[in-house]
This record gives structure tokens, C-alpha cells and sequence, in this order.
């Protein structure tokens, strides 16, 4: 009878330990896997002018003359949502109406690719067409 206890207990603790790390991991600010960072950025290759020559009906819909290229995309985790940020190149003579159309379809087309991102912050980054690599 002891030994059933015993065992019982033993089960307890180790559900509760279980429980407890995934309650913190959910609690604590965590960095998102290279994977995921892949993800984000695959999902917004077709906004993204075409360097290749085959771009498909859907990448000439999404594609906007507007985004130069993205720079420095961070994603970090708070619980179980998604906080991107990112910095995009723009022409430098892009209006303020445009730049925020922009931020919406980059937003947009971020939340389709992963549900859980909560926010998304869009610095813009002047420059000529011919500066970015």
C-alpha cells in the first residue's frame, strides 16, 4: 500500500513540474527559433521586388513598388502571442499615406503566416533603389 502511495506521489510531482516549466517558459520573454524567423521572412518574399524572372500571378497581385527590401526582423515571444519587429527600406520620396499602406500589408500578410503575432512594428528606412544590395 505504501509502494502505490508512493507512486502516486512520485506522478504528482512530476505533473506539477511539468506544468510548472511550461507556465514559465509561457511567462518569460523568449527570442523565437531561426525557423520561425525564416517563416516570417519567406512569408513576405513576395511584397519584395523579383530578382528572379518567375514570379507567379499571386506575387504580382501582393508586390508593391513601395518596399525596397527588409532589414533586421525580430520576433519575440511573450507568452503564447508574437511581437515582430522589422525595419523596411523605402524610396526615399515615399509619402506618409503610402508608407502606412505599406505597414498595413506587411502586417497583414505577417499575421496570415502565423496567427499568434499580436503586434507588428515597421520602422521605415529611407533610400535610394540603387543603395540596396
Amino acid at each position: 500500500m505504501i509502494g502505490l502511495g508512493l507512486l502516486v506521489s512520485i506522478l504528482i510531482v512530476q505533473q506539477g513540474w511539468a506544468i510548472t516549466v511550461a507556465a514559465f517558459r509561457q511567462l518569460t520573454d523568449a527570442s523565437v527559433t531561426p525557423q520561425t524567423r525564416i517563416t516570417l521572412l519567406d512569408a513576405l518574399e513576395p511584397l519584395l521586388p523579383s530578382n528572379h524572372g518567375s514570379t507567379t500571378p499571386s506575387q504580382i497581385e501582393q508586390h508593391t513598388e513601395n518596399l525596397l527590401s527588409i532589414k533586421d526582423l525580430r520576433a519575440m515571444r511573450a507568452g503564447a502571442l508574437m511581437f515582430v519587429d522589422l525595419t523596411a527600406e523605402v524610396p526615399r520620396m515615399l509619402s506618409v499615406e503610402d508608407a502606412s499602406t505599406l505597414e498595413g500589408k506587411i502586417a497583414r500578410t505577417l499575421k496570415q503566416a502565423r496567427k499568434e503575432i499580436a503586434e507588428v512594428r515597421v520602422k521605415f528606412h529611407p533610400t535610394e533603389s540603387d543603395e540596396v544590395l
